[in-house]
């Protein structure tokens, strides 16, 4: 009966997941490991945009370096998220 019942939720949690547009244009589930790639991706971008700006362009260094923290914490919020669901398996080494 319990596990019946675990199993019924957990079809409901799959049912009901959240969709991540990427800027392919491709939809992926919130969590996924392609979620978690196009983070990665951008915050490479980012780092070499960041990196080619000159020191005199402190301002705009500082935005993008606040741009990529969030962007960090977007990033493992769905790393958890996708663990959590079993979007994503850790592996142990």
């Amino acid at each position: 009966m319990v596990k019946s019942l675990l199993d019924l939720m957990s079809e409901s949690a799959k049912q009901a997941r959240r969709k991540f547009l990427t800027f392919e244009g491709s939809e992926v589930d919130f969590g996924s490991q392609a979620h978690v790639d196009s983070y990665d991706t951008v915050l490479n971008e980012l780092k070499i945009i960041r990196n080619q700006l000159a020191r005199l362009d402190r301002k705009e260094r500082d935005r993008i370096t606040r741009c990529m923290e969030s962007l960090r914490h977007l990033r493992r919020k769905a790393h958890r998220a996708g663990l959590n669901s079993g979007l994503i398996k850790e592996i142990d080494d």
